[in-house]
């Protein structure tokens, strides 16, 4: 009887953790800004397009603090860092940025 169960290799969490860190950021953000505090933007095409182009924007900069900043984090506790601090940490960055350019 074989009893070993199958292991995740840290590759999978190199693009895993920067991806549901960018999904969660840019769905708190549509979430409140084009959605008005509920998921209705969902139903227009063209919310769509411009979820995927701040995507296409998000996950290169999530990669990018992913690989440079925790490298030498194994791999599911570099999916908890990213998903606990990294994402509520980009958050808050961001709500500082569009704070002060627009005071």
């Amino acid at each position: 009887m074989n009893t070993t169960f199958p292991v995740s290799s840290p590759a999978y969490y190199s693009w895993l953790a920067p991806l549901v860190s960018t999904l969660g950021i840019l769905l708190f953000f549509f979430f409140i800004d084009e959605g008005y505090y509920d998921f209705r933007w969902m139903e227009d095409g063209g919310n769509w397009v411009v979820f995927f182009i701040y995507f296409v924007i998000m996950f290169p900069v999530q990669l990018g603090v992913s690989e440079l900043l925790l490298h030498k984090v194994p791999g599911r506790r570099k999916f908890g860092f990213m998903v606990l601090f990294v994402m509520p940490l980009t958050i808050g960055a961001l709500i500082g940025v569009s704070y002060r350019m627009s005071s």
